[in-house]
């Protein structure tokens, strides 16, 4: 038997109530039959879901979690269950089977950076059940215009929508955190590519919440070429004022305006088109 580790931010899930609810909550959307848990901790998560898809990965950083899973007298002797000892953050999702399901107990600390880190596999990843600091799912989940708005929530639905289905108590785990957690369920939308390098959105998006106060006529002067004719309503408007979508639109004006070469040759292949 091991302990949980703070410097690692684990705290399992007991409330057998919320584990069978979070499982049911992975409805197969995309069409997959292979499911990636993140931090399966003493398999609370593991046994049911085992039971529902017959090809699942768990992924953890510590070693004695997956010592510990690949002794467990239930869980030892099964087919297709495949235990990994890593880092999620560093892990190369792509090998795994595609389309995939995701669904995990994120540490607090790591909650974030896991999510982009996954968001990177979007084109893979169908369906996301994340369980986290429910001030981070709060904000993931949070719609434009909202105080909570901010630049991982855009991030995260110009490729997902994103319901929070419901929130946890300390008392659901052990042991206990300082702070509740929320439940998200992620769906891959329609949208396949941006119209711009991915790198220079998420710059755009970055720089414009980090002076969230301030219009993106300011926040956003260190990208915004001289010679841009991008609206003046647009500028005077502050970040959390622009939805994803107003987002993307912003973002391809901006790199189009810093890259005259490249706006005239799109504006000649339009011209040139059905001739």
């Amino acid at each position: 038997m091991f302990h949980p580790k703070k410097r690692l931010g684990q705290h399992f899930l007991k409330d057998k109530k919320a584990i069978l609810q979070i499982v049911s909550l992975l409805k197969g959307y995309g069409g997959y039959s292979s499911v990636l848990e993140i931090g399966p901790g003493k398999g609370a998560l593991t046994r049911p879901l085992y039971a529902e898809y017959k090809n699942l990965y768990a992924i953890d950083i510590d070693p004695e979690v997956i010592y510990f899973l690949k002794n467990d007298p239930f869980l030892k002797n099964l087919k297709n269950l495949h235990l990994i000892q890593g880092d999620i953050r560093s892990f190369p999702i792509d090998r795994l089977p595609d389309p995939l399901g995701i669904i995990g107990n994120l540490p607090y600390a790591l909650g974030s950076d896991i999510m982009m880190h996954v968001l990177n596999y979007k084109d893979q990843v169908p369906e996301i059940i994340f369980m986290l600091q429910k001030e981070v799912a709060e904000r993931v989940a949070s719609p434009c215009g909202s105080r909570k708005y901010g630049k991982i929530s855009v991030w995260i639905q110009t490729y997902y929508e994103v319901e929070y289905i419901f929130s946890l108590p300390p008392e659901s785990f052990f042991p206990p955190p300082m702070i509740k957690s929320g439940v998200l369920r992620l769906r891959r939308n329609d949208r396949k590519k941006l119209p711009l390098p991915e790198s220079f959105f998420r710059e755009v998006v970055k720089k414009a919440f980090m002076q969230r106060r301030k219009r993106l006529a300011n926040a956003l002067r260190e990208l915004i070429p001289k010679s841009s004719k991008l609206s003046p309503q647009l500028l005077n408007k502050r970040a959390e004022e622009l939805s994803a979508n107003e987002f993307i639109q912003l973002s391809q004006k901006i790199y189009l305006d810093s890259k005259p070469n490249l706006n005239k040759i799109i504006e000649y292949n339009k011209g040139n088109q059905g001739q």
